[in-house]
């Protein structure tokens, strides 16, 4: 029978583990029996739509309640639950929901219960869980403000005496309208035992990954700096695209939870992610409770601290900060004054001495101001970003070391960042042409134009005329970009002219989305870096989208190659226990020294061990390969993701972008290469059985 895919409502074949168009994992059906019952018992009030998804503790549809004809989230128990815990577990999901009242906390209308069916009715949130946006990759700017309301949702609700104890990416909801994370699920608040969560299948993490310390030891008194840990993981793997703790299982995960001090955030992110951010984020991460935040409001002010527009330059360089560029537009002006009355047969330094004090002058208050402070005690690196922070004002590009922080310059569209480049240029050709415009003018003035040669003209004209031009053609290109992808006209025209140090204007979901989009980061597992692979290969048009496609045919077989990988390591880890070897090792020290006097059955014990050894490090050795080969193949997958998504960057037919088609088909070979059929045990029936390829226009 041929199913359709809940993700892209593609043609699914029978028995598929992942979607062939987009990758998406196959989750359980929607019984039909399931659907009739709820309709029947939700009578005239609510119009059932689609079935939204399936956890252990019910599902959930998208209905229309009928009176305020307005879309809504309808949980249901499964009918096999309708009775003893579970039902009480439902019903207190639905009294804790109904208690909260906040912006960022999916809002409960209403519950029912009829033919035995226990039901409940919420806000609908038209958008996709946090964990989908996360594979995308999110910037860290975004990842701040969507961690500040989640503290903040986290403040009300433990004020109001609930303690959430599952936050994870799968229960936030991002609203595609505000942008606005919407935390839900609330089926496990409150409680003692692990319980049931409803989880979308073939989530990227279970809930352990997010568990604290306190809850992955058993205890039962756990409060709302739960909730703050769990958080902290959920901040740490939105910037550095990775958990803090895995495992190939439960126990060893939660065993990380209690004993392992996560890896320092700092390495893992580009420097213009706020220090304080980082800070925050591990301070939700320590071991102790009395050590993290002392409540959700903390830091929740952490939070909205850390996206000061203060930027991160040093109180003790607050002071000086920006004075740089003034300072440089004085010089310039003295320069000019210098050259007129040089050029006018006066004495310059007589002439400009008022102009060249006051430089002086300001030169020397401000390093007395920063000596003062203390603030070359932070180097001259740190200095010299103060003096010369880039001018909140500024549209074009700038040097990155002296952005401010939050500047989204790197994640605008290629075409508009090529454009404020070109715009760029015109500042150091105006500063340079005014001193061929000052000797001109002078002969001018001087009637000894003839004096003065053509090219002395002539070529700052031209270089004038080529950016002009230059400029004109790249907006145009820009445009076309933003018409091609849907981008509207006001967003086209910030995104070629609005300031890009201001985050007020780059905030707004539709600008927002657009630039995460350009900040892509590595997703979480291979079957989202496919996705994701999948999703950008669509995006390329010309002759790249060729090498894109083979691009995404090397990934479908690098992925069912991982995929045979697991499959081995999970038989090996059944078929071996990992501290068998250092007991035969002890059965064998037991034994002593061999003798000429030892018996047969002594001679004939030993060595059955030695064998017994043999075949455990045979064993050790074979997981180590396999392991090794999974890391080459996640590594490929990988680089193919990362060269695919600087294609979509990059401008169609450039030299540049050529040389990338060139990177981009070796890259595709050596996946091909390191996937071969006979390598891999299993893999052509992994191939066909999970990612079935699609007719393609790419020539074997």
């Amino acid at each position: 029978m041929i199913t359709s895919c809940t993700s892209c409502r593609g043609e699914m074949p029978p028995g598929a583990r992942f979607c062939p168009q987009c990758a998406a994992p196959v989750g359980p059906g929607e019984p039909a029996t399931g659907r009739d019952s709820l309709e029947a018992a939700l009578g005239s009030r609510y119009t059932v739509v689609r079935l939204l998804g399936r956890g252990g503790m019910g599902a959930v549809y998208l209905g229309r309640e009928t009176a305020l004809d307005r879309e809504v989230a309808i949980k249901v128990l499964p009918a096999d639950r309708g009775e003893g815990q579970d039902v009480e577990r439902f019903r207190r999901e639905a009294r804790t929901a109904a208690r909260l009242m906040h912006p960022n906390i999916v809002p409960l209308h209403g519950w029912g219960e009829a033919q035995s069916t226990p039901y409940f009715v919420m806000g609908y949130v038209r958008g996709e869980p946090l964990s989908v946006r996360m594979r995308r990759g999110l910037a860290p700017e975004a990842a701040r403000r969507i961690l500040a309301d989640l503290a903040d949702a986290l403040d009300y609700a433990h004020r109001q005496g609930v303690v959430h104890r599952d936050i994870k990416p799968d229960n936030v909801l991002i609203d595609d309208e505000s942008g606005r994370p919407m935390l839900t699920d609330f089926g496990v608040a409150k409680a003692t035992g692990a319980g049931h969560t409803l989880t979308t299948a073939g989530s990227v993490v279970g809930t352990p990954h997010y568990m604290s310390p306190e809850q992955a030891g058993g205890k039962g008194d756990v409060d709302g700096r739960s909730d703050i840990y769990s958080l902290g993981i959920m901040g740490y793997a939105m910037l550095a695209g990775r958990l803090p703790f895995e495992a190939s299982n439960t126990a060893d995960i939660l065993v990380q939870h209690l004993t392992k001090t996560p890896a320092p955030l700092r390495p893992l992110l580009p420097p213009d992610v706020p220090d304080a951010l980082v800070a925050a984020i591990e301070r939700c991460l320590e071991k102790d409770p009395a050590a993290r935040w002392p409540d959700a409001r903390a830091l929740r002010d952490a939070l909205v601290a850390a996206g000061e527009d203060g930027d991160d330059v040093p109180d003790e360089l607050a002071d000086v900060a920006g004075w740089g560029v003034w300072m440089a537009a004085g010089v310039l002006l003295t320069a000019y004054l210098f050259l007129s009355w040089l050029l006018s047969g006066a004495d310059p330094f007589i002439e400009s001495r008022s102009a060249l004090l006051a430089v002086v002058a300001v030169a020397l208050f401000t390093v007395k101001r920063v000596r003062g402070s203390g603030g070359f005690r932070f180097g001259a690196a740190a200095v010299m970003r103060a003096l010369f922070l880039q001018p909140i004002w500024w549209n074009m590009w700038y040097p990155r070391a002296w952005r401010r922080r939050g500047d989204v310059f790197d994640r605008l569209p290629a075409p508009h960042r090529l454009a404020r480049m070109i715009m760029a240029a015109f500042v150091p050709f105006y500063l340079f042409w005014l001193f061929p415009v000052i000797v001109v003018g002078h002969a001018v003035m001087t009637r000894e134009a003839r004096l003065i040669p053509f090219g002395y003209v002539a070529t700052p004209a031209a270089v004038l005329l080529f950016l002009l031009t230059a400029l004109a053609v790249q907006a145009v290109r820009a445009q076309l970009w933003a018409r091609r992808n849907g981008v509207g006209r006001v967003e086209s025209a910030r995104l070629l002219w609005a300031s890009t140090a201001k985050r007020a204007p780059w905030a707004r979901p539709p600008m927002a989305r657009l630039l995460e989009r350009n900040a892509r980061a590595v997703p979480l597992t291979p079957q989202a870096c496919l996705r994701a692979l999948i999703t950008m290969a669509a995006e390329v048009s010309g002759p790249a989208r060729t090498r894109a496609d083979e691009a995404v045919m090397a990934g479908r077989r690098l992925l069912a190659a991982i995929d045979a990988h697991d499959r081995e390591l999970a038989r090996l880890a059944t078929d071996s226990d990992p501290g068998e070897a250092d007991r035969l090792r002890m059965r064998l020290a037991a034994f002593g020294p061999k003798s000429a006097t030892e018996g047969e059955d002594r001679r004939r014990m030993r060595g059955l061990l030695a064998q017994q050894l043999e075949v455990v490090a045979a064993m050790r050795d074979r997981v180590t390969a396999v392991q090794e080969e999974r890391e080459r193949s996640t590594g490929a997958l990988t680089t193919l993701y990362r060269l695919v998504a600087e294609l979509v960057g990059r401008l169609p037919g450039g030299a540049g972008g050529r040389a990338l088609e060139g990177r981009l088909q070796d890259a595709c070979a050596e996946a091909w290469r390191l996937v071969r059929a006979e390598a891999i045990p299993g893999l052509e029936t992994a191939v066909t059985r999970d990612l079935p390829l699609p007719r393609s226009r790419i020539r074997s």
